[in-house]
């Protein structure tokens, strides 16, 4: 077409048409706008013509977390109201009047509570601290394409092709707040083509391509909450990293433990095609000839629980936070040496496909293919 032509749309919600969740003590953020639109027709280049689209999609949506948290006094120390014995791990006697003193307080241990566990906002013991942390997205999609055709005999096109999906999900690390994984998307692919008719049986095709994928998953938490803490001997503690910041995860026994996103990765594929065909027509033979290269590039920095795991069951005193408070974990592990590797490869192939009319209704086809595939090196 000579003419442009193009759309718009937009779509909306919003938290003041939505009614409040049961279990909420306030109605819970909600904000989804999408929108965007394409475009398309000719350039000043004579019969060359261009098309475009963009979409967004944003939403901000609360979502209601219940949350079992010790209580004002056990964070102090102070364990009168359970009927559970509070037990010195050192001479096994029970602590006077079910009270650990502050004296014995381990700094790790007692610092960890006080910084991830909040006063309860809700009655009772179990799910006694009720939130609403926002589930956010940012995720945008584009294209834009290309096709000129100087002369009869040639045609070209050009693609570009972008996803790009950023989140933060408190959903999946648990319900305490602060605690979220930050997912990162981002994928390209370009495309080239060159089509040239050398006359009426003969085609080739030359293409090229690359491609690009960009995915991580880490802590949304950017603070050295280890150096913070004073927590010593994890893999944190030497290396200085995106992927090695936010809190050591902690299971706690009877509570919501403190569980950030335990395996930070960013994973990055670069891929590039060459291609070429040829196409020729001979009667009631159509034949099919060409060659294909691929590299591939593959970066990995994979790191599991780069700043501790430590596991409180109540082993040593009879209840888990109080554990926690003497600093008596009945299980620890970290990460020795971080998870990092480069690989690259290659591989060619070649075909060759014949194609014979029979009839109207009949074909026959067969062709022949070899591949060879690199061995993936590592360096």
């Amino acid at each position: 077409s000579q003419t442009w032509r193009g759309n718009a749309f937009g779509f909306f919600r919003d938290e003041a048409l939505d009614a409040r969740n049961y279990f909420a003590t306030t109605k819970p953020n909600l904000s989804r706008q999408q929108y965007g639109g394409s475009l398309g027709g000719p350039t000043p280049i004579k019969n060359a013509f261009f098309f475009t689209n963009y979409e967004k999609v944003r939403i901000r949506e609360g979502v209601t977390l219940g949350t079992t948290v010790p209580s004002i006094a056990q964070k102090n120390g102070d364990f009168s109201a359970l009927s559970t014995v509070i037990r010195d791990p050192l001479t096994g006697l029970p602590f006077p009047g079910n009270v650990i003193p502050a004296s014995r307080f381990n700094a790790q241990g007692a610092g960890i509570v006080r910084a991830f566990y909040p006063d309860p906002n809700a009655p009772g013991t179990s799910r006694n601290f009720i939130h609403s942390p926002n589930l956010v997205q940012d995720l945008h999609l584009g294209t834009g394409r290309m096709d000129w055709n100087p002369r009869a005999a040639d045609s070209f096109m050009a693609r570009y092709q972008i996803y790009w999906d950023d989140q933060v999900n408190p959903n999946v690390t648990g319900t305490l707040p602060g605690l979220a994984e930050t997912i990162i998307k981002k994928n390209q692919n370009l495309g080239l083509q060159w089509t040239r008719v050398w006359n009426n049986t003969t085609v080739q095709e030359v293409r090229v391509g690359w491609g690009r994928i960009r995915n991580a998953r880490l802590s949304s938490d950017t603070d050295d909450w280890n150096a913070t803490l004073g927590i010593r001997g994890t893999t944190s503690e030497s290396v200085k990293d995106r992927l090695t910041v936010g809190p050591p995860i902690v299971n706690v026994t009877g509570y919501n433990s403190i569980v950030p996103f335990s395996n930070p990765f960013i994973r990055i594929h670069n891929n590039w095609q060459y291609a070429y065909q040829l196409v020729q027509t001979r009667g009631r033979h159509s034949q099919r000839y060409g060659a294909e290269v691929r590299t591939t590039k593959i970066d990995l920095d994979d790191w599991n629980t780069p700043n501790g795991n430590f596991t409180f069951t109540g082993r040593y005193s009879g209840n888990a936070i109080a554990d926690m408070l003497l600093g008596y974990p009945s299980q620890t592990q970290r990460l020795v040496g971080p998870g990092v590797s480069n690989m690259k490869s290659w591989q060619l192939a070649v075909f060759a496909q014949d194609e014979l009319t029979l009839s109207e209704r009949w074909t026959l086809t067969a062709g022949l293919r070899f591949r060879f595939l690199a061995a993936t090196t590592c360096w």
